[in-house]
């Protein structure tokens, strides 16, 4: 029915999912620093976000490619 017509979302629910995603309280220095970004979420520019957000994962991307084996179910992680 809305085919072609943009779709936009609030901040607060972008800031909410990533709450969901990431917890209140990140233990790992990469998802302190994500917490730390994702608030600056609603006090930013497009553009001076994205720069932000890509420092970020050129500083943490090999990190948050790595994956873990769970020794007790021999499951991989990411």
């Amino acid at each position: 029915v809305f085919e072609g017509i943009p779709v936009q979302m609030c901040q607060f629910h972008q800031q909410a999912i990533i709450t969901r995603k990431l917890t209140n309280r990140p233990k790992l220095t990469a998802g302190i620093e994500l917490k730390s970004l994702s608030l600056k979420l609603c006090r930013s520019k497009k553009n001076g976000f994205i720069k932000l957000l890509s420092e970020w994962h050129n500083r943490w991307g090999d990190f948050i490619k790595e994956r873990t084996l769970n020794i007790t179910t021999g499951r991989w992680w990411h």
